[in-house]
């Protein structure tokens, strides 16, 4: 079987990577990418990641010389007469052109996945209450200022004339949510004035126990915590033929404890937040505010915000003392679960000082933290005293948290071997080198280690070198457990599956 790369450049950014310069494969020496989870029940993907080596004689990819590489989009496809994959989708992030004119004269291409914006920006969310993961996350993804895969044909304001081009689109990313299981009776009352966005989907995530990844189309995932259980079916067998397994044996939790954090609904019209100082705004200027709330010195959520009502929640001033508290405009930009954000507008010619401005609204008041233990007693009795500790602030049904220990518990409290990475090549696989990727289900025999089970591809890693005849692979593995629990309506009846609620 014959088998084509392509590494290709958009590097006019209109979205086809089929204009003549945009193919790099001829100069590729070397590519080298990565992308998923980072480890075992990682329920986030790690920033994916490519390394390009090229040829550089000719300058082309010295920026300084040729700046026509970085910011673009970039992907990795293959092509064995059957099938053209994509592998890889992401934004050259790095440009590093070796030194010297008599050197190697190479270039190393950095190229990131989409994880990695969601790293450079803080979100809140807006007042949304009893909304499941899926609703959080469409509405953080949202919030991110995405760099749009086509810039070609549209007007970037300080680069481009206006009047002559199209309005960007609304939607940035593609996106595939699952619907989660879970439904949250608040969510975001204790991001503060707003959390990173990876640290904000890490947190909705971890309490629907999903999963959430950019596939090698740089589109958007998520699945919620029965995906495997509806999708059992594996895409490919391994026995004895593999390159070379990671096998282990143990990994025991006999102990587990799950802290939630109650809320309680105050007053209507309390104060959320003033200012401890009075604000200056120079004439013709405006002046942001982001307000984070709290009582009493403690954060707090809110369920509902007011505006400020003039005379009543601020006052406004000049230097002489004359009141103007009418002839300024404060506006609610933004109301979120921790946090709003305020517009002071002065539209006079003299300079103001704002007094005693405040939010009103409905606060929600975390109460103390309670603590729910589960543990097998068989299990400590055999194997040792082995814990671990979960958090679930999003959480405020006590069964689902519940039923998430007595999951966890079931699954952990004996010891078992797993695969943690299975390794081949394009030369004994050569289809599953290609097509196998992450959320695949494998099954993996080994008759060294008397091994035999069902795993769930949650990363891949791929190298291609030697003029794309060689193609090393390796996937990190996680026990996939689709046989251990049982689905009314969708499992039959007499299977070997454990019998319990899933939520």
């Amino acid at each position: 079987m014959t088998i084509t790369y392509l590494i290709e450049l958009d590097a006019n950014d209109d979205g086809n990577f089929s204009d003549i310069g945009e193919e790099l494969t001829v100069d590729v020496l070397h590519v080298e990418w990565r992308l998923g989870m980072s480890e075992p029940y990682a329920r986030v993907s790690d920033v994916a990641e490519a390394l390009i080596t090229l040829r550089n004689h000719d300058r082309m990819y010295s920026p300084d010389v040729s700046d026509t590489v970085f910011g673009k989009s970039l992907r990795i496809r293959s092509d064995d007469g059957n099938s053209i994959r994509t592998h890889f989708t992401g934004f050259v992030r790095e440009v590093v052109p070796q030194a010297g004119e008599h050197g190697q004269q190479l270039t190393q291409l950095v190229v990131y996945g989409r994880e990695h914006e969601l790293e450079q920006v803080d979100v809140r969310l807006p007042l949304m209450v009893n909304i499941r993961a899926d609703e959080v996350l469409d509405s953080l993804l949202a919030q991110v200022p995405w760099r749009y895969a086509v810039l070609d044909g549209h007007c970037i304001i300080g680069r481009d004339s206006i009047g002559s081009s199209d309005i960007f689109p609304d939607e940035r990313i593609s996106t595939s949510l699952e619907t989660g299981k879970s439904t949250f009776a608040y969510v975001g009352d204790d991001w503060g004035d707003g959390l990173p966005a990876l640290q904000a989907i890490q947190a909705m995530v971890d309490a629907e126990g999903g999963r959430f990844l950019f596939n090698r189309e740089g589109e958007a995932q998520f699945i919620n915590r029965h995906y495997l259980l509806n999708n059992p079916a594996t895409s490919a067998d391994f026995d004895d033929d593999m390159t070379a397994l990671v096998y282990g044996y143990g990994d025991v939790t006999n102990h587990i404890e799950v802290t939630l954090t109650p809320r309680s609904v105050g007053a209507k019209g309390a104060v959320l937040w003033q200012s401890e100082h009075p604000i200056t705004v120079v004439s013709g200027s405006r002046v942001r505010i982001v307000a984070r709330y709290e009582q009493e010195d403690e954060p707090i959520g809110a369920v509902d915000v007011i505006a400020p009502i003039a005379e009543l929640d601020y006052e406004a001033y000049t230097s002489n003392l004359q009141a103007v508290t009418q002839r300024i405009n404060i506006w609610l930009v933004e109301t979120g679960m921790s946090a709003s954000v305020l517009d002071i507008d002065n539209p006079l010619a003299a300079d103001i000082t704002v007094t005693q401005l405040q939010l009103r609204g409905t606060p929600l008041i975390s109460q103390n933290p309670q603590t729910y233990i589960t543990d097998d007693p068989t299990s400590i009795a055999l194997y040792g005293y082995q814990s671990k500790t979960l958090s679930f602030p999003a959480f405020s049904d006590v069964d689902d948290a519940l039923g998430i220990l007595a999951w966890e518990l079931q699954r952990l409290s004996s010891p078992r071997g797993t695969v943690r990475e299975l390794q081949t090549n394009r030369r004994n696989h050569p289809t599953e080198a290609l097509s196998l990727t992450v959320l695949d289900l494998i099954t993996v025999t080994e008759t060294q280690t008397g091994h035999s089970d069902t795993y769930l591809i949650i990363a891949e890693h791929h190298e291609v070198d030697k003029g794309g005849t060689r193609h090393r692979v390796s996937w990190l593995l996680e026990p996939a457990e689709t046989g251990y629990f049982f689905i009314i309506g969708t499992h039959s009846i007499g299977d070997a599956d454990v019998i319990m609620a899933l939520r």
